[in-house]
């Protein structure tokens, strides 16, 4: 069995979500972002394909990571950063210098998001626990900035007593991931004495279809992949009305969730390209400036049934976007978190665990990382379809926001079963 890497950007995907209304006809919102905000998604996006671009063995490993996600974490981070340390992270989400404006964004992004559709539940939820027993002091004008923009909850506890300091971060994932996902910290993955603070980010995600797949057309079918090899897997069918668009390269289609404020989309490759192609020349295209050569047409669809979990480490993804400083013993600087200067503390771990369900109502997801900061030691068609689009082969997938092209998810699916 291949190993299946996922890769779910820095958050929550899930929690929260039993009650959606299925009220698809409630009017649709826009994001409402300024011109420089704009240039920010765009620059989020292109950090997730960036990102994604860097992987191996597209054709045969699954990735999965959520680009927005990964912003709203790395905006917290930035926060408590001074010097190159916060230099290399605004600069790798590409919004220049000013970190005040990242931070402002990224709560104006986050608080709009979760009442656009009141058929998609979308909630936001963030978390900094402190090591009382770590002889650092958080400072106060740190505490203020994530209150103000992040709404997050501060915590306390003695990360000496490794039971107590496990149950108060595992409760918290627990509770906002709707049980999905209960633990965080375990004999895997265990919470160091010596840290100093855990980051918790928690975005969440669940909606229906605009129009859902009716489940008894699903039936297994075969699903191709790399080596001239293939799986049998559930299949859904719609055929539909559908924004759809093709070149010599992919065919890509999207599909709408409750009232089409968010969108999910399959770029298939077409024969004899092969997905590092269609990741590589989707950088630094802006997903509206993508989206728009879509028009709407008939569309036979028949894409597979998925769940994927994962438990993966992020900081190698993102030492390979150029954010170094960061993990550096010695050269980390979070003079604005914690009272000490550099070197005083740097980011020892993000690690994430994560599912990913998509079916024929809609889609659920869930992913929750800790981020820890630790002192340094030593060491059959009709007549009227023009189209056919059968993703039974190696696709790249992502979910994201209709007015700005937000990308919250952005995946790969190779047919692994991910277990």
């Amino acid at each position: 069995m291949r190993r299946v890497v996922i890769l779910l950007g820095i958050g929550l995907i899930f929690g929260g979500c039993s009650k959606l209304s299925d009220d698809r006809n409630l009017v649709r919102q826009d994001l409402k972002v300024t011109k420089a905000q704009q240039e920010y998604v765009d620059q989020g996006n292109d950090l997730g394909f960036s990102v994604l671009g860097k992987m191996d063995n597209l054709e045969k490993e699954e990735y999965l990571f959520s680009p927005l996600s990964m912003q709203i974490s790395l905006g917290m981070i930035v926060a408590g950063a001074k010097g190159n340390t916060a230099k290399e992270i605004v600069s790798a989400l590409g919004y220049g210098e000013d970190t005040r404006a990242t931070v402002e964004y990224l709560s104006s992004l986050s608080s709009q998001l979760k009442r656009m559709d009141r058929a998609t539940d979308i909630s936001i939820a963030n978390a900094f626990v402190y090591n009382t027993s770590s002889g650092k002091t958080v400072l106060p004008s740190f505490k203020e900035t994530l209150s103000k923009y992040n709404d997050s909850r501060f915590f306390e506890c003695d990360f000496n007593d490794k039971e107590s300091s496990a149950k108060l971060i595992n409760d918290w994932v627990d509770t906002n991931t709707d049980g999905k996902i209960n633990a965080l910290i375990d004999e895997n993955n265990p919470l160091s004495g010596t840290a100093t603070a855990v980051l918790l980010n928690a975005l969440s995600f669940k909606s229906l279809w605009s129009v859902p797949f009716d489940k008894k057309k699903t039936r297994d079918d075969k699903f191709y992949q790399a080596d001239d090899r293939f799986v049998t897997l559930p299949f859904m069918h719609l055929t539909g009305s559908f924004n759809y668009c093709e070149d010599a390269m992919a065919q890509l289609l999207t599909m709408d969730y409750g009232n089409g404020a968010y969108r999910f989309t399959v770029v298939l490759p077409q024969a004899n390209v092969v997905l590092n192609d269609v990741v590589n020349r989707l950088k630094g295209r802006s997903v509206i400036e993508l989206l728009s050569n879509t028009s709407s047409q008939k569309v036979i669809v028949s894409i597979p049934t998925f769940t994927r979990r994962s438990h993966v480490d992020m900081v190698e993804m993102l030492n390979k976007c150029g954010i170094n400083d960061a993990f550096s013993e010695t050269e980390a600087d979070f003079g604005n978190m914690i009272d000490s200067g550099k070197g005083a503390v740097c980011v020892s771990q993000m690690v994430q665990r994560a599912i990913f369900q998509l079916d024929e109502s809609g889609t659920e997801a869930a992913v929750v990382t800790g981020t820890v900061f630790d002192a340094p030691t030593a060491a059959p068609p009709d007549e009227d379809v023009s189209v056919i689009f059968t993703a039974n082969h190696p696709f790249l997938y992502m979910i994201t926001e209709r007015s700005s092209g937000a990308i919250l998810f952005l995946g790969t699916f190779t047919g692994n079963d991910g277990q």
